[in-house]
């Protein structure tokens, strides 16, 4: 993973160049995301010892934890093995982009279904491709980071851009 795919987020009252301000009071937040990880750290006031900061953590893996229907069977009962390909890594250019992107696919897809989620997760576009390449215009969404999901039966083709 390259450090330079992975995006930071603080919110609180934390004093610059005072790492002791920093996680020490109820709503200080932090967001570490990367392409496969997404990692949050919470302070909240104490339910039991309500005069304490309780610290709330939370660690997703976005390559094996999204999009994949767990309602049903996970392993071939016959064969032992499970065949879903959870995710394969698409191209987007540009990246960041103002007005549309360009998403390039390791190979040619049949009605795929592509959704582009906001970073609460909430799907913002959805429309079917075929085609080893598509276009989305980008320009209506607000400034932000973007996840990406193509999904063509059990193939799950995933990827980040972000909209400036």
């Amino acid at each position: 993973m390259k450090i330079d795919q992975m995006y930071i987020a603080y919110t609180g009252n934390g004093t610059s160049g005072n790492a002791t301000s920093f996680l020490t009071s109820n709503s200080n937040y932090v967001r570490i995301d990367g392409p496969t990880v997404w990692i949050e750290f919470a302070c909240q006031n104490g339910v039991v010892i309500q005069n304490q900061i309780h610290y709330h953590s939370v660690w997703r893996d976005h390559v094996h934890d999204y999009g994949v229907d767990l309602s049903g069977e996970a392993i071939d009962v016959t064969t032992g093995t499970n065949d879903l390909q959870l995710s394969l890594d698409i191209s987007i250019f540009p990246n960041p982009s103002t007005d549309q992107i360009t998403i390039f696919f390791p190979e040619d897809l049949k009605k795929a279904t592509i959704t582009v989620f906001d970073m609460m997760g909430k799907a913002v576009y959805n429309k079917t491709h075929s085609g080893a390449t598509t276009t989305v215009d980008v320009h209506s969404l607000p400034l932000g980071n973007y996840i990406l999901k193509a999904q063509e039966g059990d193939r799950i083709y995933s990827g980040k851009f972000v909209r400036n």
